[in-house]
């Protein structure tokens, strides 16, 4: 258990500064969170669970986006499970002392490459095991076993209280589905507000009430739910990989691709990709609320935007024929 205050060194000055356990749970309040989703939601193991928030946060430092954790936060439940068996893959890799992987994978961690914006692979992180060992060990000492115990005790309690009484609520259980929609979320950047613990589940549930319904059960045209995306000339992308890559990172949400129509032998440069009406939300998680991404599908780079139709340009107005009258 860790203690109920800690003391720091002030840098500026040299005096010691006292850190209160209350304090040190507020500035981790987007990591705490997100391990509760991981434990609670995901139904993982807590020690997994640490490991996994503590990698995610290396990767973030990394990659110098102090915004990636925050932005997890948004992802549904399926991607978020899909990226923490990415973390665990990428783990058990720094973790041996031998490469045992095909050495002709180059993209074997889409979601990693995607939230971080850069070409991580297997080999790269085995290449680099014992910084990134020494850094994530660092994480979960400093941060994870200091600012998760009392979510881990409050789990264990409610599970024990469950089977003491099947009837008992379990407060955890608001938390199954957590999926909030864009630019509504607890804290958009890498900044901690000072809130209670039981502020971080109120705000968690706020979230929850927050999300669209309505938007998710009705039909939306199909424009409305097409994510558009344009290849570089030489490096060819099929329909296939781009079905297998949102599959595997979103499940059944396709509805359908259209590649653009172009001769035999020669390379479609663009893509429309549908998703079904109840999965657009998809689009909003990944696009991240902004106006195009970049991601990387097999090595090969993509960018994609939300689809705009053109509008048609309107044809002129054919001038009336004498002796004839124009009726408007």
């Amino acid at each position: 258990m860790a203690s109920s205050s800690s003391t720091k060194p002030n840098p500026d000055n040299g005096t010691i500064v006292t850190v209160t356990q209350h304090e040190f749970n507020q500035f981790h309040k987007i990591d705490r969170i997100l391990f509760t989703r991981l434990v609670v939601s995901l139904d993982r193991d807590p020690g997994e669970a640490m490991k996994v928030v503590a990698y995610l946060v290396w990767l973030e430092k990394m990659s110098k986006d102090f915004r990636l954790v925050s932005k997890l936060l948004h992802w549904p439940d399926p991607s978020l499970n899909d990226l923490a068996n990415e973390a665990i893959l990428a783990l058990n890799c720094v973790e041996s002392d031998h490469f045992t992987y095909d050495v002709n994978i180059i993209c074997v961690l889409p979601l990693t490459q995607s939230v971080t914006q850069k070409c991580i692979t297997i080999r790269y992180l085995h290449e680099n095991r014992v910084s990134i060992i020494r850094a994530v060990t660092k994480i979960i000492n400093d941060v994870c076993l200091r600012a998760f115990p009392d979510i881990v005790q409050e789990i264990q309690h409610e599970k024990e209280q469950k089977l003491m009484n099947n009837s008992v609520g379990n407060i955890f259980e608001k938390f199954i589905y957590y999926n909030p929609p864009q630019a509504i979320g607890i804290v958009p950047q890498r900044i901690r507000i000072a809130l209670s613990q039981d502020e971080i589940f109120d705000d968690a549930n706020e979230l929850l009430r927050s999300i669209d319904k309505e938007r998710m059960n009705n039909i939306v045209p199909p424009d409305d739910r097409t994510i558009f995306m344009t290849f570089s000339k030489g490096y060819p992308i099929s329909e296939a990989e781009l079905r297998d890559y949102f599959s595997r990172r979103f499940g059944d949400v396709i509805e359908g691709i259209y590649m653009q129509e172009v001769p035999l032998m020669e390379q479609p440069l663009y893509a429309r990709l549908v998703v079904r009406s109840n999965a657009i939300n998809v689009i909003d998680v990944f696009l991240e609320g902004t106006g195009k991404v970049k991601f990387c599908i097999n090595g090969k780079h993509v960018w994609a935007r939300k689809y705009v139709r053109k509008s048609p340009s309107p044809s002129p107005s054919p001038s009336p024929s004498p002796g004839r009258v124009a009726f408007m």
